[in-house]
């Protein structure tokens, strides 16, 4: 994650602003000023969802354009998208692979020897 990252937010903005729940009253819509996507969170969702690439960069297309309709108003909206890196299980999988390596290495040497 971003170190700092709900301490700013928490400063920055109000906690109706950082609100998930963008449903108000029936017939009305919530207006905001800033709309931030959490790529990681959205991407690991949709990827489970989607067929290929093509739909998983579809799906995700649909979801912001969704959701920017949801909290549209007359003001300029500031849209955040936010992406911090392969994911956790992606570096456990990478890290095991390279300890492996590293373990048949260190055997096929010590056959050698």
């Amino acid at each position: 994650g971003i170190g700092g990252i709900q301490n700013w937010l928490s400063t920055e903005f109000s906690q109706e602003e950082l609100s998930s729940d963008l449903v108000g009253e029936p017939g009305t819509a919530r207006k905001f000023d800033h709309v931030l996507f959490d790529l990681n969170g959205l991407l690991f969702r949709l990827i489970n969802l989607a067929t290929n690439e093509a739909h998983v960069l579809r799906l995700l297309l649909v979801v912001i354009e969704t959701s920017l309709v949801l909290v549209s108003n007359a003001r300029p909206v500031t849209v955040g998208l936010f992406l911090d890196g392969v994911a956790p299980l992606a570096k456990f999988e990478v890290q095991q692979r390279r300890r492996l390596k590293a373990h048949r290495t260190l055997l096929q040497s010590a056959e050698r020897a």
